[in-house]
Protein backbone atom coordinates (compact mmCIF):
# COMPACT_ATOMS: atom_id res chain seq x y z
CA UNK A 1 0.00 0.00 0.00
CA UNK A 2 1.51 2.98 -1.30
CA UNK A 3 1.66 6.23 2.07
CA UNK A 4 -0.87 8.53 1.94
CA UNK A 5 -0.24 11.59 0.47
CA UNK A 6 -0.25 14.92 2.75
CA UNK A 7 -3.04 17.19 2.99
CA UNK A 8 -1.94 20.40 1.76
CA UNK A 9 -4.40 23.57 2.99
CA UNK A 10 -5.38 25.65 -0.07
CA UNK A 11 -5.60 29.30 1.14
CA UNK A 12 -9.54 30.57 0.43
CA UNK A 13 -9.76 33.42 -1.59
CA UNK A 14 -10.30 36.49 -0.13
CA UNK A 15 -14.06 36.88 -1.15
CA UNK A 16 -14.59 41.18 -1.70
CA UNK A 17 -17.03 43.14 0.32
CA UNK A 18 -20.64 43.85 -1.76
CA UNK A 19 -20.64 46.89 -3.08
CA UNK A 20 -21.88 49.32 -1.31
CA UNK A 21 -25.40 50.95 -1.83
CA UNK A 22 -27.72 53.18 -0.41
CA UNK A 23 -30.12 51.80 2.49
CA UNK A 24 -33.61 50.52 1.16
CA UNK A 25 -36.14 49.37 3.66
CA UNK A 26 -37.94 46.27 3.80
CA UNK A 27 -41.28 48.01 3.91
CA UNK A 28 -41.71 50.39 1.13
CA UNK A 29 -43.95 52.72 2.54
CA UNK A 30 -41.22 53.79 4.82
CA UNK A 31 -39.40 54.89 2.43
CA UNK A 32 -42.22 57.85 2.00
CA UNK A 33 -41.67 58.70 6.03
CA UNK A 34 -38.05 61.14 5.47
CA UNK A 35 -39.92 63.16 2.22
CA UNK A 36 -43.10 63.56 4.51
CA UNK A 37 -40.89 64.59 7.33
CA UNK A 38 -39.47 67.10 4.99
CA UNK A 39 -42.62 68.61 3.60
CA UNK A 40 -43.72 68.95 7.49
CA UNK A 41 -41.17 70.99 8.97
CA UNK A 42 -41.66 73.10 5.60
CA UNK A 43 -45.14 73.76 5.49
CA UNK A 44 -45.52 74.06 9.60
CA UNK A 45 -43.08 76.79 9.92
CA UNK A 46 -44.44 78.57 6.90
CA UNK A 47 -47.90 78.07 7.49
CA UNK A 48 -48.07 78.08 11.25
CA UNK A 49 -45.12 80.63 12.55
CA UNK A 50 -43.92 82.67 9.51
CA UNK A 51 -46.51 82.92 7.35
CA UNK A 52 -48.91 84.59 9.78
CA UNK A 53 -45.84 86.37 11.33
CA UNK A 54 -45.34 88.95 8.34
CA UNK A 55 -48.25 90.53 7.42
CA UNK A 56 -47.56 94.35 8.44
CA UNK A 57 -43.85 93.09 9.98
CA UNK A 58 -42.53 96.68 7.14
CA UNK A 59 -43.01 98.69 4.44
CA UNK A 60 -42.95 97.24 1.40
CA UNK A 61 -43.15 93.65 1.87
CA UNK A 62 -46.69 93.23 1.39
CA UNK A 63 -46.65 91.15 -1.74
CA UNK A 64 -43.93 89.57 -0.27
CA UNK A 65 -45.69 88.74 2.92
CA UNK A 66 -49.12 87.42 0.97
CA UNK A 67 -47.09 85.23 -1.35
CA UNK A 68 -45.63 83.27 2.01
CA UNK A 69 -48.65 83.29 3.86
CA UNK A 70 -50.36 81.65 0.01
CA UNK A 71 -47.25 79.10 -0.09
CA UNK A 72 -47.74 78.08 3.59
CA UNK A 73 -51.69 77.76 3.22
CA UNK A 74 -51.12 75.61 -0.19
CA UNK A 75 -48.22 73.53 1.69
CA UNK A 76 -50.60 73.22 4.36
CA UNK A 77 -53.25 71.64 3.03
CA UNK A 78 -50.60 69.47 0.30
CA UNK A 79 -49.82 68.20 3.99
CA UNK A 80 -52.83 67.28 5.18
CA UNK A 81 -53.51 65.24 2.40
CA UNK A 82 -50.03 63.80 1.93
CA UNK A 83 -50.73 62.94 5.44
CA UNK A 84 -53.98 60.95 5.21
CA UNK A 85 -53.03 58.88 2.44
CA UNK A 86 -49.48 58.18 4.49
CA UNK A 87 -51.32 57.21 7.23
CA UNK A 88 -54.04 54.84 5.50
CA UNK A 89 -50.91 53.42 3.83
CA UNK A 90 -49.15 52.68 7.22
CA UNK A 91 -52.24 51.21 9.06
CA UNK A 92 -52.80 48.99 6.26
CA UNK A 93 -49.20 47.86 6.07
CA UNK A 94 -49.25 47.46 10.18
CA UNK A 95 -52.69 45.44 10.01
CA UNK A 96 -50.20 42.97 7.90
CA UNK A 97 -46.51 42.75 9.22
CA UNK A 98 -44.96 41.42 12.52
CA UNK A 99 -45.37 44.16 14.43
CA UNK A 100 -47.12 43.61 18.09
CA UNK A 101 -50.70 42.90 18.37
CA UNK A 102 -51.77 45.65 20.31
CA UNK A 103 -49.74 48.12 17.67
CA UNK A 104 -51.80 46.49 15.02
CA UNK A 105 -55.26 46.81 16.45
CA UNK A 106 -54.05 49.97 18.23
CA UNK A 107 -53.61 51.72 14.23
CA UNK A 108 -56.49 50.27 12.84
CA UNK A 109 -58.81 51.58 15.97
CA UNK A 110 -57.09 54.39 17.45
CA UNK A 111 -54.86 55.74 14.11
CA UNK A 112 -57.96 55.23 12.32
CA UNK A 113 -60.70 57.48 14.46
CA UNK A 114 -57.54 60.46 14.09
CA UNK A 115 -57.75 59.79 9.96
CA UNK A 116 -61.41 59.64 10.33
CA UNK A 117 -61.21 63.59 12.37
CA UNK A 118 -58.78 65.13 9.66
CA UNK A 119 -60.96 64.19 7.22
CA UNK A 120 -64.09 65.98 8.63
CA UNK A 121 -61.50 68.59 9.58
CA UNK A 122 -60.43 69.04 5.85
CA UNK A 123 -63.50 70.62 4.35
CA UNK A 124 -64.41 72.92 7.29
CA UNK A 125 -63.77 76.49 8.02
CA UNK A 126 -64.78 76.34 11.57
CA UNK A 127 -63.11 74.61 14.69
CA UNK A 128 -64.34 70.58 14.70
CA UNK A 129 -66.72 70.11 17.82
CA UNK A 130 -64.70 69.80 21.37
CA UNK A 131 -65.80 66.70 21.46
CA UNK A 132 -64.38 65.23 18.59
CA UNK A 133 -61.26 67.01 19.31
CA UNK A 134 -60.93 65.12 22.57
CA UNK A 135 -61.96 61.92 20.65
CA UNK A 136 -59.31 62.51 17.93
CA UNK A 137 -56.41 63.71 21.04
CA UNK A 138 -56.87 61.17 22.91
CA UNK A 139 -56.96 58.48 19.99
CA UNK A 140 -53.62 60.17 18.76
CA UNK A 141 -51.66 60.27 22.37
CA UNK A 142 -52.87 56.72 23.36
CA UNK A 143 -51.57 55.28 19.89
CA UNK A 144 -48.04 56.79 20.69
CA UNK A 145 -47.55 55.46 23.52
CA UNK A 146 -48.40 52.01 22.80
CA UNK A 147 -46.56 52.19 19.36
CA UNK A 148 -43.07 53.69 21.47
CA UNK A 149 -43.11 51.04 23.72
CA UNK A 150 -43.22 48.68 20.90
CA UNK A 151 -40.13 50.24 19.77
CA UNK A 152 -38.29 50.32 23.17
CA UNK A 153 -36.77 46.56 22.66
CA UNK A 154 -34.39 47.13 19.71
CA UNK A 155 -31.46 49.14 20.23
CA UNK A 156 -31.48 51.01 16.96
CA UNK A 157 -34.86 52.23 17.47
CA UNK A 158 -34.70 53.26 21.23
CA UNK A 159 -34.24 56.77 21.08
CA UNK A 160 -37.26 56.78 19.00
CA UNK A 161 -39.47 55.04 21.72
CA UNK A 162 -38.07 57.29 24.46
CA UNK A 163 -38.96 60.20 22.34
CA UNK A 164 -42.65 59.29 21.47
CA UNK A 165 -42.99 57.83 25.17
CA UNK A 166 -42.21 61.51 26.41
CA UNK A 167 -43.96 63.30 23.45
CA UNK A 168 -46.70 60.99 24.13
CA UNK A 169 -46.60 61.50 27.93
CA UNK A 170 -46.34 65.69 27.67
CA UNK A 171 -49.52 65.92 24.84
CA UNK A 172 -51.48 64.04 27.99
CA UNK A 173 -50.53 66.45 30.27
CA UNK A 174 -50.90 69.29 28.25
CA UNK A 175 -54.22 68.53 27.19
CA UNK A 176 -55.38 68.41 30.97
CA UNK A 177 -53.56 71.50 31.65
CA UNK A 178 -56.13 72.94 28.41
CA UNK A 179 -58.73 71.47 30.17
CA UNK A 180 -57.87 72.84 33.40
CA UNK A 181 -57.28 76.66 31.64
CA UNK A 182 -60.82 75.93 30.17
CA UNK A 183 -62.35 76.67 33.52
CA UNK A 184 -61.60 79.99 33.73
CA UNK A 185 -64.59 81.62 32.45
CA UNK A 186 -66.88 79.29 34.64
CA UNK A 187 -66.38 80.97 37.58
CA UNK A 188 -63.96 78.38 39.33
CA UNK A 189 -63.21 79.78 42.98
CA UNK A 190 -59.05 78.35 43.02
CA UNK A 191 -56.23 80.21 41.01
CA UNK A 192 -57.11 78.50 37.54
CA UNK A 193 -53.88 80.03 35.69
CA UNK A 194 -52.00 78.75 38.40
CA UNK A 195 -52.61 75.48 38.81
CA UNK A 196 -52.88 74.97 34.33
CA UNK A 197 -49.32 76.92 34.39
CA UNK A 198 -48.25 73.94 36.77
CA UNK A 199 -49.55 70.82 34.87
CA UNK A 200 -48.46 72.39 31.38
CA UNK A 201 -44.60 72.81 33.23
CA UNK A 202 -44.88 69.04 33.33
CA UNK A 203 -45.70 68.35 29.69
CA UNK A 204 -42.77 71.11 28.82
CA UNK A 205 -40.60 69.49 31.16
CA UNK A 206 -41.04 66.16 29.32
CA UNK A 207 -40.83 67.80 25.69
CA UNK A 208 -37.27 69.34 26.62
CA UNK A 209 -36.18 65.54 27.95
CA UNK A 210 -37.27 64.51 24.38
CA UNK A 211 -35.16 66.66 23.13
CA UNK A 212 -32.00 65.84 24.92
CA UNK A 213 -32.84 62.00 24.06
CA UNK A 214 -32.76 63.28 20.49
CA UNK A 215 -29.90 65.10 20.70
CA UNK A 216 -27.91 62.44 21.84
CA UNK A 217 -29.21 60.28 19.29
CA UNK A 218 -28.01 62.64 17.03
CA UNK A 219 -24.41 63.10 18.57
CA UNK A 220 -24.22 59.20 18.71
CA UNK A 221 -24.64 58.61 15.01
CA UNK A 222 -21.31 60.99 14.27
CA UNK A 223 -18.89 59.71 16.94
CA UNK A 224 -17.80 62.53 18.07
CA UNK A 225 -18.27 64.09 21.81
CA UNK A 226 -19.07 67.60 19.68
CA UNK A 227 -21.24 66.81 16.84
CA UNK A 228 -21.79 69.10 14.02
CA UNK A 229 -25.47 67.51 14.49
CA UNK A 230 -25.92 69.42 17.65
CA UNK A 231 -23.74 72.08 18.25
CA UNK A 232 -25.48 73.71 15.08
CA UNK A 233 -28.78 73.78 15.93
CA UNK A 234 -27.88 74.63 19.50
CA UNK A 235 -25.74 77.63 18.45
CA UNK A 236 -28.71 78.79 16.16
CA UNK A 237 -30.97 77.92 18.94
CA UNK A 238 -29.23 80.47 21.01
CA UNK A 239 -28.55 83.19 18.21
CA UNK A 240 -32.53 83.06 17.56
CA UNK A 241 -33.33 83.44 20.90
CA UNK A 242 -31.09 86.24 21.61
CA UNK A 243 -33.05 87.88 18.81
CA UNK A 244 -36.60 87.07 19.56
CA UNK A 245 -35.90 88.41 23.26
CA UNK A 246 -34.83 91.88 22.28
CA UNK A 247 -37.44 92.67 19.37
CA UNK A 248 -39.07 95.48 21.49
CA UNK A 249 -35.89 97.48 21.24
CA UNK A 250 -35.86 100.51 19.44
CA UNK A 251 -32.91 99.49 17.40
CA UNK A 252 -34.87 96.15 16.38
CA UNK A 253 -35.04 94.96 12.49
CA UNK A 254 -37.27 93.50 10.79
CA UNK A 255 -35.87 90.01 11.30
CA UNK A 256 -36.03 89.79 15.08
CA UNK A 257 -39.54 91.40 15.05
CA UNK A 258 -40.33 88.47 12.87
CA UNK A 259 -38.37 86.01 14.92
CA UNK A 260 -40.78 87.28 18.08
CA UNK A 261 -43.88 86.56 16.21
CA UNK A 262 -43.36 83.47 14.84
CA UNK A 263 -41.76 81.93 18.07
CA UNK A 264 -45.28 83.61 20.17
CA UNK A 265 -47.10 81.20 17.60
CA UNK A 266 -44.48 77.74 18.54
CA UNK A 267 -44.50 78.07 22.18
CA UNK A 268 -46.75 75.68 24.64
CA UNK A 269 -50.03 76.86 25.70
CA UNK A 270 -51.05 77.23 28.60
CA UNK A 271 -48.02 79.01 29.29
CA UNK A 272 -45.76 76.48 31.60
CA UNK A 273 -44.23 78.41 34.79
CA UNK A 274 -40.82 78.61 33.13
CA UNK A 275 -38.50 81.60 32.36
CA UNK A 276 -39.67 83.25 28.96
CA UNK A 277 -35.81 82.57 27.70
CA UNK A 278 -36.04 79.14 27.96
CA UNK A 279 -39.28 78.68 26.94
CA UNK A 280 -38.18 80.51 23.63
CA UNK A 281 -35.00 78.57 23.49
CA UNK A 282 -36.88 75.32 23.60
CA UNK A 283 -39.45 76.40 20.91
CA UNK A 284 -36.64 77.35 18.41
CA UNK A 285 -34.50 74.32 19.18
CA UNK A 286 -37.07 72.04 18.81
CA UNK A 287 -37.45 72.16 15.02
CA UNK A 288 -33.64 72.86 14.51
CA UNK A 289 -33.26 69.37 15.55
CA UNK A 290 -35.97 67.84 13.91
CA UNK A 291 -34.10 68.70 11.05
CA UNK A 292 -30.81 67.41 12.41
CA UNK A 293 -32.67 64.40 13.06
CA UNK A 294 -33.94 63.97 9.85
CA UNK A 295 -30.79 64.36 7.57
CA UNK A 296 -28.30 62.73 9.96
CA UNK A 297 -26.98 59.69 8.47
CA UNK A 298 -24.27 56.98 11.34
CA UNK A 299 -21.05 57.24 10.54
CA UNK A 300 -18.37 54.48 10.07
CA UNK A 301 -18.20 52.28 13.00
CA UNK A 302 -21.23 53.60 14.67
CA UNK A 303 -22.79 51.90 18.00
CA UNK A 304 -25.90 49.44 16.94
CA UNK A 305 -28.54 52.20 18.74
CA UNK A 306 -27.05 54.03 16.00
CA UNK A 307 -27.48 52.21 13.05
CA UNK A 308 -30.74 53.00 12.77
CA UNK A 309 -32.77 53.50 9.21
CA UNK A 310 -33.67 57.03 8.00
CA UNK A 311 -37.32 56.28 9.31
CA UNK A 312 -36.42 56.31 12.88
CA UNK A 313 -35.00 60.23 11.90
CA UNK A 314 -38.15 61.20 10.26
CA UNK A 315 -40.45 59.52 13.19
CA UNK A 316 -38.60 61.56 15.57
CA UNK A 317 -38.44 64.33 13.66
CA UNK A 318 -41.80 64.49 13.55
CA UNK A 319 -42.42 63.61 16.97
CA UNK A 320 -40.24 67.10 18.34
CA UNK A 321 -41.91 68.74 15.10
CA UNK A 322 -45.56 68.34 16.84
CA UNK A 323 -45.00 67.17 20.40
CA UNK A 324 -47.56 70.13 21.21
CA UNK A 325 -49.98 69.97 18.56
CA UNK A 326 -51.89 67.38 19.28
CA UNK A 327 -55.14 69.14 19.51
CA UNK A 328 -54.69 69.81 16.12
CA UNK A 329 -56.27 67.50 13.56
CA UNK A 330 -52.87 67.24 11.58
CA UNK A 331 -50.63 67.52 14.42
CA UNK A 332 -52.63 64.35 15.30
CA UNK A 333 -52.16 62.84 12.58
CA UNK A 334 -48.61 63.50 11.60
CA UNK A 335 -47.79 61.75 15.18
CA UNK A 336 -49.62 58.95 14.23
CA UNK A 337 -47.57 58.57 11.19
CA UNK A 338 -44.52 59.07 13.65
CA UNK A 339 -45.51 56.17 15.74
CA UNK A 340 -46.41 54.55 13.11
CA UNK A 341 -43.38 54.79 11.09
CA UNK A 342 -41.41 53.79 14.53
CA UNK A 343 -43.47 50.58 14.76
CA UNK A 344 -42.64 49.41 10.96
CA UNK A 345 -39.00 50.25 11.51
CA UNK A 346 -38.31 48.71 14.69
CA UNK A 347 -39.40 45.73 13.16
CA UNK A 348 -38.19 45.66 9.74
CA UNK A 349 -34.88 43.58 10.00
CA UNK A 350 -34.16 44.25 6.47
CA UNK A 351 -33.95 48.18 6.74
CA UNK A 352 -31.89 47.67 9.62
CA UNK A 353 -29.65 45.05 7.97
CA UNK A 354 -29.36 47.39 4.44
CA UNK A 355 -28.18 50.19 7.09
CA UNK A 356 -25.59 48.39 8.96
CA UNK A 357 -24.05 47.22 5.54
CA UNK A 358 -23.09 50.47 4.21
CA UNK A 359 -22.16 52.16 7.19
CA UNK A 360 -19.80 49.16 8.92
CA UNK A 361 -18.79 47.40 5.56
CA UNK A 362 -15.07 47.61 5.54
CA UNK A 363 -12.79 49.60 2.71
CA UNK A 364 -11.73 47.93 -0.73
CA UNK A 365 -8.28 49.36 -0.27
CA UNK A 366 -7.88 48.04 3.22
CA UNK A 367 -4.46 45.14 2.50
CA UNK A 368 -5.74 41.49 2.51
CA UNK A 369 -4.26 39.45 5.29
Amino acid sequence: MSAPEPVTSIPEARVPPPAAGPARGGVPVLRLAPPFAALAIVASLLGRAIGPSMEGLAVGLGAVSSAVHRAGDVLSQVLAVAAIVLAMAEILVASRSRVPASVRLGSIGLGGAVVLGCFLASPRRESLPDLLVVLMSVSAIVFVLIAGASALKPSFSRAAGLVLGLVGAGSLVRLVAVAIAARAGTGATWNVGVVAGAVSTVGFLAGVVALAVAAAWIASRSRKLASPGTLIPLALALFFTQRALHADGEDAGAFSVLLHRSVERLLVRPLPLVPMGFQVFVAVLAPLLAIAALVSRPARGASAAALAPPAIGASIALALLMRDAADLPLGALALVIAALTAALAAHDERAVWDTIGPANRPSDDRPAR
